[in-house]
């Protein structure tokens, strides 16, 4: 998700630069708070043991798969 965060700025700061509309503000904003979470999540379920730990790899999975579809295929 950090990757993808990264990829968005760069994509938007290339569209400003080309006078194009670019993905836009709310797109990098929802990827930068799903990758935030998805990283506190990550470092739950890595420190967690049991359900717990499960629950937050759940998590990440599904924030990752939510953010792809909401700001990617739909």
């Amino acid at each position: 998700m950090a990757m993808l965060v990264l990829a968005e700025v760069v994509i938007q700061i290339y569209a400003f630069f080309v006078d194009s509309a670019g993905p836009g503000l709310p797109s990098l904003i929802g990827h930068f708070v799903t990758a935030a979470a998805v990283v506190v999540a990550q470092r739950f379920a890595d420190k967690l043991i049991g359900p717990r730990a499960a629950a937050c790899g759940i998590a990440v999975v599904v924030l990752t798969f939510a953010t792809l579809w909401f700001f990617w295929w739909a």
